[in-house]
């Protein structure tokens, strides 16, 4: 799995049946990292404002040009938002 992840150069790289498709990354019980290779959609759920910096100087491009926190409830719900809705 890392292999695959790493070889890639870019999360919408990863659609079937050439790879894995649609990657989501789960992070102490919540989805972290969620994706629609084919749509080019990802969504990062930071959970501070310095994992959120960190990302920004790598290069990772977020939507929003600040941080915005997640209630604990929000968190909670990521999982279930994400995969009942789909």
């Amino acid at each position: 799995m890392k292999n695959e992840i790493l070889n890639r150069k870019s999360i919408y790289n990863f659609i079937f049946p050439t790879s894995l498709e649609d990657l989501c990354v789960f992070k102490d019980g919540y989805c972290w990292l969620y994706s629609v290779a084919h749509e080019k959609i990802c969504d990062i759920y930071c959970e501070n404002e310095e994992e959120y910096d960190y990302l920004r100087s790598i290069g990772i491009e977020f939507e929003e040009d600040y941080f915005i926190p997640l209630s604990e409830e929000e968190k909670k719900n990521l999982y279930y938002e994400i995969f009942n809705n789909n």
